[in-house]
């Protein structure tokens, strides 16, 4: 039976091998074409645009 310790961690755990390449792998490869990054790289563009525009009309020095 899997139980919280008290620090809100699973218990008992067992310890995963992990190497950069595999984390690269599983994570980072498949991020590039997900949807989520779609909709973060499409909102961070939508804000620096924005950004941009207030920043126009702030007076020049």
């Amino acid at each position: 039976m899997v139980t919280f310790d008290q620090n809100g961690n699973l218990f008992p755990y067992s310890r995963i091998p992990l190497s950069l390449p595999a984390i690269e792998t599983w994570f980072v490869i498949p991020f590039t074409e997900s949807l989520t990054r779609k909709i973060l790289f499409r909102s961070f563009t939508a804000y620096h645009a924005a950004l941009f525009e207030v920043l126009k009309l702030l007076p020049q020095q």
